[in-house]
């Protein structure tokens, strides 16, 4: 942690130390008033008082802007002032409910400074008590205060670059955004539009991203969600409601869609944004996508319908475009209802990929995308081929169980038989494996979709997905968990070395450390399924009683 004097200010030593310090704060006077920093000056705080009680305890208004945050090894923990006392802080409440929705990203433990232990001379606290700027420590996850690359990599970096983005989407008001609902997925279909051409706004809007693994947080439920064209929430703009896909804003996570018109946009790149708000009247973190308008002589288009195959339902699939010469992408999302789509690029060569849950993609490879010219494509997707697939309702016989992997079927938000591990003790490496290994010669494009609850010690036990393509004799991780209290679902798409396979398994791995656990990682609903020439060959279409002509 860098040696600063905190908001007592005792005196600065170390010449990176200073310049950190003026490069943030610039010059403050005697009486804590500070100018030329990075950081505008939000909060009365005096340089030197000689105890914590003579601070004035004013707090930084709720619209202070930024956010401060020193990172370095090695505790896994999120941490906000004081470090110096025992006393909360005058914005406590805000600095704690955004410290909980940052852990929720990187699973590490979110306290008050003090929690560790008592610290003096820390950035986060002078910063904060000069500046009244949010301001926090993260100290990341490494075995070690080196950590070795492999383990930055795999989860030290994509855990914590999650929290520094959502930090970034806060920088606006940090001390109110994120006591609302995040907007966690948002997509603009299609991407690249003619102007005039509706463009279909779709978002998440979540209350429940907390890290609650040290404290409780009051969840409220979603009560509106609207989308911004080409301007902020807090520019002005009364913002378009988006409607609710079940038909109620009646729970703290909903999905809902708007479509907006486009009609009169220039040509060019156009961002919308979506912010929720709660029931309690917060308006959370916004979020972003972009689609572009062209004139209709510059693009070329391709429109049509993806159904299943075996009985001509439609299907959401999702459409991509992707150039054989360069970095330009596309994507359009086939309607729900109708399995409708539409979908623009710019003339070239395309890579056209049609793929949707749970179904076999498919591929056109070298497609010529052609100024001012349309083309039609259907497409009817056949379903993957299930390897496995297991809901934990008919005892264990498919697996093979390390203790303390059990099946239960008293684990919170799941009220059917599940595995998991209660009580789990200290310095554990146990896995629950599938019994069998299965021959996959002849499949590719393998997907995994499971259910789980990693209700682990966050940032210190972790739970591991690995498959081995050899019977158990290598592994490799493709999906990794720690202090996740709710119940979450999983579609992964494993790497190419499962292809051809002849002999795959499966494994959840708990790990714990030697200190402290948790209530436990639950598993359920587990299916294995591959595409592929195999899969393909076990495909049966009856077009003779297709289409409602089924004898009786």
């Amino acid at each position: 942690m860098l040696g600063i004097a905190d908001r007592r200010l005792q005196g600065a030593v170390e010449p990176e130390t200073t310049n950190l310090f003026s490069y943030v704060a610039g010059t403050c006077d005697v009486d804590g008033q500070c100018t030329g920093g990075l950081f505008a000056d939000h909060r009365d705080g005096p340089m030197n008082p000689p105890s914590p009680g003579d601070d004035p305890g004013d707090a930084a208004p709720d619209d202070t802007p930024g956010v401060f945050i020193d990172m370095h090894s090695n505790a896994a923990l999120v941490l906000w002032p004081w470090g110096d006392t025992s006393t909360d802080s005058p914005n406590v409440d805000e600095l704690t409910t955004f410290g909980r929705r940052i852990a929720y990203f990187n699973g590490y433990t979110p306290e008050q400074s003090n929690e560790l232990y008592l610290t003096d001379g820390t950035t986060d606290d002078s910063m904060y008590g000069l500046l009244g700027v949010a301001s926090y420590t993260i100290e990341t996850n490494g075995s070690d205060f080196f950590e070795d690359c492999a383990s930055f990599e795999a989860n030290t970096a994509p855990t914590n670059l999650d929290a520094l983005r959502y930090v970034a989407r806060n920088l606006h008001a940090p001390y109110r955004l994120p006591a609302g609902p995040d907007t966690v997925g948002i997509a603009a279909n299609p991407d690249l539009v003619v102007s005039g051409d509706d463009v279909t706004v779709t978002a998440n809007i979540d209350s429940s991203r907390y890290n609650t693994s040290n404290g409780s947080q009051t969840v409220y439920d979603i009560a509106s969600a609207l989308a911004y064209l080409d301007a902020m929430p807090w520019d002005g703009d009364a913002g378009t409601a988006l409607t609710p896909d079940d038909g109620a804003f009646d729970s703290s996570v909903e999905a809902a869609t708007v479509t907006l018109p486009t009609t009169g946009l220039a040509s060019g790149r156009h961002f919308v944004y979506v912010q929720g708000t709660d029931t309690n009247a917060s308006a959370g973190t916004p979020n972003g996508a972009f689609f572009d308008v062209a004139d209709a002589s510059e693009i070329g288009t391709i429109d049509g319908s993806v159904f299943a195959a075996s009985d001509h339902s439609p299907i959401a699939a999702t459409i991509t475009l992707t150039s054989e010469t360069g970095p330009e992408m596309h994507r359009a999302t086939a309607d729900a209802a109708t399995g409708r789509y539409i979908v623009h690029a710019f003339p070239g060569l395309f890579d056209v990929r049609v793929s949707a849950l749970h179904y076999m993609a498919q591929t056109i490879t070298g497609y010529s995308m052609q100024a001012g010219v349309s083309d039609t494509a259907d497409f009817g997707l056949l379903a993957d081929c299930v390897v496995f697939e297991d809901h934990m309702e008919n005892g264990g016989a498919a697996w093979t169980s390390q203790s303390p992997w059990q099946i239960v079927d008293d684990v919170p938000g799941n009220a059917t038989h599940v595995w998991n591990t209660p009580n789990y003790g200290d310095n554990l490496s146990r896995s629950l494996t599938t019994a069998a290994a299965f021959d996959l010669t002849g499949y590719s494009d393998v997907t995994l979709d499971f259910d789980d609850r990693c209700d682990t010690e966050s940032g210190y036990d972790y739970g591991y997905v690995e498959y081995s393509p050899d019977n158990g004799s290598t592994w490799n991780q493709i999906y990794s968990c720690t202090g996740q209290s709710g119940w979450q679902s999983h579609h992964l798409e494993l790497p190419a070395g499962a292809n051809d396979a002849s002999a795959l398994k499966i494994r959840f791995r708990l790990m714990s450390d030697f200190f402290n656990n948790g209530p436990g990682w639950a598993v359920d609903n587990v299916r294995l399924a591959a595409g592929g020439d195999m899969c393909l060959g076990q495909q049966v279409l009856d077009r003779i009683f297709a289409n409602g002509f089924e004898p009786d």
